[in-house]
Parts: C-alpha cells; sequence; structure tokens
C-alpha cells in the first residue's frame, strides 16, 4: 500500500501532454525541467525522471502484488487512471540558483474511493483475523481480491478530472549548473493526486503517508 502511496511520488504515477521545448532538445530552463519530470511521472519512465529530479526512491513501477491481487489487467487500469493527471506551470521565479514554479493539477476525484476501499479492508480484514477461524487468512486474501476489485471498477468509471489542486515546485541549480527538481513535499505529491493523500489520512487517522515533508524535516 505504501508503494502505492509513493506513485505518487503516487503513488507510479499515460497520455502525455505537449512538452516545453519541443523535439530531443536537452531541457535547461527551470519550467522545461519541470515538464520533462512530470512527462516522465506521467509515463512512469523511471530513468529520465531521475534525470531531473533530486528525490530518492522514484520507482514508478506497480504490480499487482502491490494491490494484493493477481490481475494484470485490475492493476493496469487503476495506475493508469492515477497517471492521466493534467498539470499547468506558471512562470518560474528565479533567485540565484532556487526557482519556484507555482503549478496546477486537474485530477481524477479517486480519493473517496481509495479511502473507502482502505477502511473496509482494514476494518473487514482486523475482524476475521480475531475471529478464531482457520482460513481466516486465506479469507483475508480474498476481500482484498474483491474490494481491489471494485475500487478499480468505481476508478474505472470516473470520466471527467473534477479535482484541481495547487502546490509549488522548487528546484535548485547544482554544481553543474543544470536546474533539477527538489524533492517533493508533502503537499506537492498530495496535489499531483487529486487530495488522494488527505483523504485517506482521513479515512486512517494519518496511517498512511507520502513521506515526511523536506521542509517539516528541515524545521526539526
Amino acid at each position: 500500500m505504501k508503494k502505492i502511496l509513493a506513485l505518487l511520488l503516487a503513488l507510479t504515477m499515460v497520455l502525455s501532454l505537449a512538452a516545453c521545448g519541443g523535439g530531443s532538445k536537452t531541457p535547461t530552463k527551470p519550467n522545461e525541467v519541470a515538464a520533462a519530470l512530470l512527462e516522465a511521472i506521467k509515463k512512469q519512465d523511471t530513468e529520465t525522471a531521475k534525470k531531473y529530479y533530486a528525490g530518492e526512491d522514484l520507482d514508478f513501477s506497480l504490480d499487482g502484488e502491490d494491490l494484493g491481487v493477481e490481475d494484470k489487467e485490475v492493476t493496469e487500469k487503476l495506475v493508469k487512471k492515477l497517471m492521466d493527471f493534467d498539470y499547468k506551470l506558471g512562470d518560474a521565479k528565479v533567485d540565484g540558483d532556487k526557482a519556484t514554479i507555482a503549478t496546477e493539477f486537474k485530477t481524477y476525484d479517486i480519493g473517496p474511493a481509495m479511502a473507502e476501499f482502505v477502511s473496509d479492508l482494514f476494518s473487514q480484514a482486523l475482524a476475521m483475523a480475531f475471529s478464531g477461524e482457520e482460513d481466516s487468512e486465506a479469507k483475508i486474501d480474498e476481500l482484498s481480491k474483491e474490494l481491489t476489485k471494485k475500487l478499480v471498477e468505481k476508478v474505472d468509471g470516473l470520466k471527467e478530472k473534477s479535482v484541481t489542486t495547487n502546490a509549488d515546485m522548487t528546484l535548485t541549480k547544482n554544481s553543474e549548473g543544470k536546474w533539477i527538481v527538489d524533492e517533493f513535499s508533502k503537499e506537492f505529491g498530495n496535489a499531483m493526486l487529486g487530495d488522494l493523500e488527505k483523504a485517506m489520512e482521513d479515512a486512517m487517522g494519518g496511517m498512511f503517508d507520502f513521506g515526511e515533508d523536506p521542509e517539516e524535516s528541515q524545521g526539526n
């Protein structure tokens, strides 16, 4: 489950938008680098994304085992919806070796369906685990598969990108003079997934997290 959310970073975040700076030109300006990274995330292209991202654990791979199911089609449908976000980049505000870009995301409203899935899975699985039945583990596996398929059906049925969220992307110019996107803040990761993290935190009382917010860690 944590890996699903990491894709997010999210959650490993299919359709591509027209990238800034056409052709095979290497991105050099902050907005070009930002667009190149987001396009790589949408395509689940880990190797390309690493060229423009300073954070760690940038892995968009996801298989059925991560979702508790073996159905590849089910997995692909969910990932496709998660990665099909639209974005709009504002003009970069450059201050020396730092740059900030206001980013707007439009996504499908996946949060409520995911929150319901997690809440139902944990509450029912917990009851089964303490039921004392010998086959409780097998029943939990079947429950996970059943709830996951229901989740994907709901997500697959979403036709409009009804959630609009905003967050700032920050970049730093490295020692080679190249702009690199800083590790995503919790706020940015949540925006990219259309408030998915917030919905899950509301459902599970903060049990799940994209990871420590870089800004929060600096303040400790």
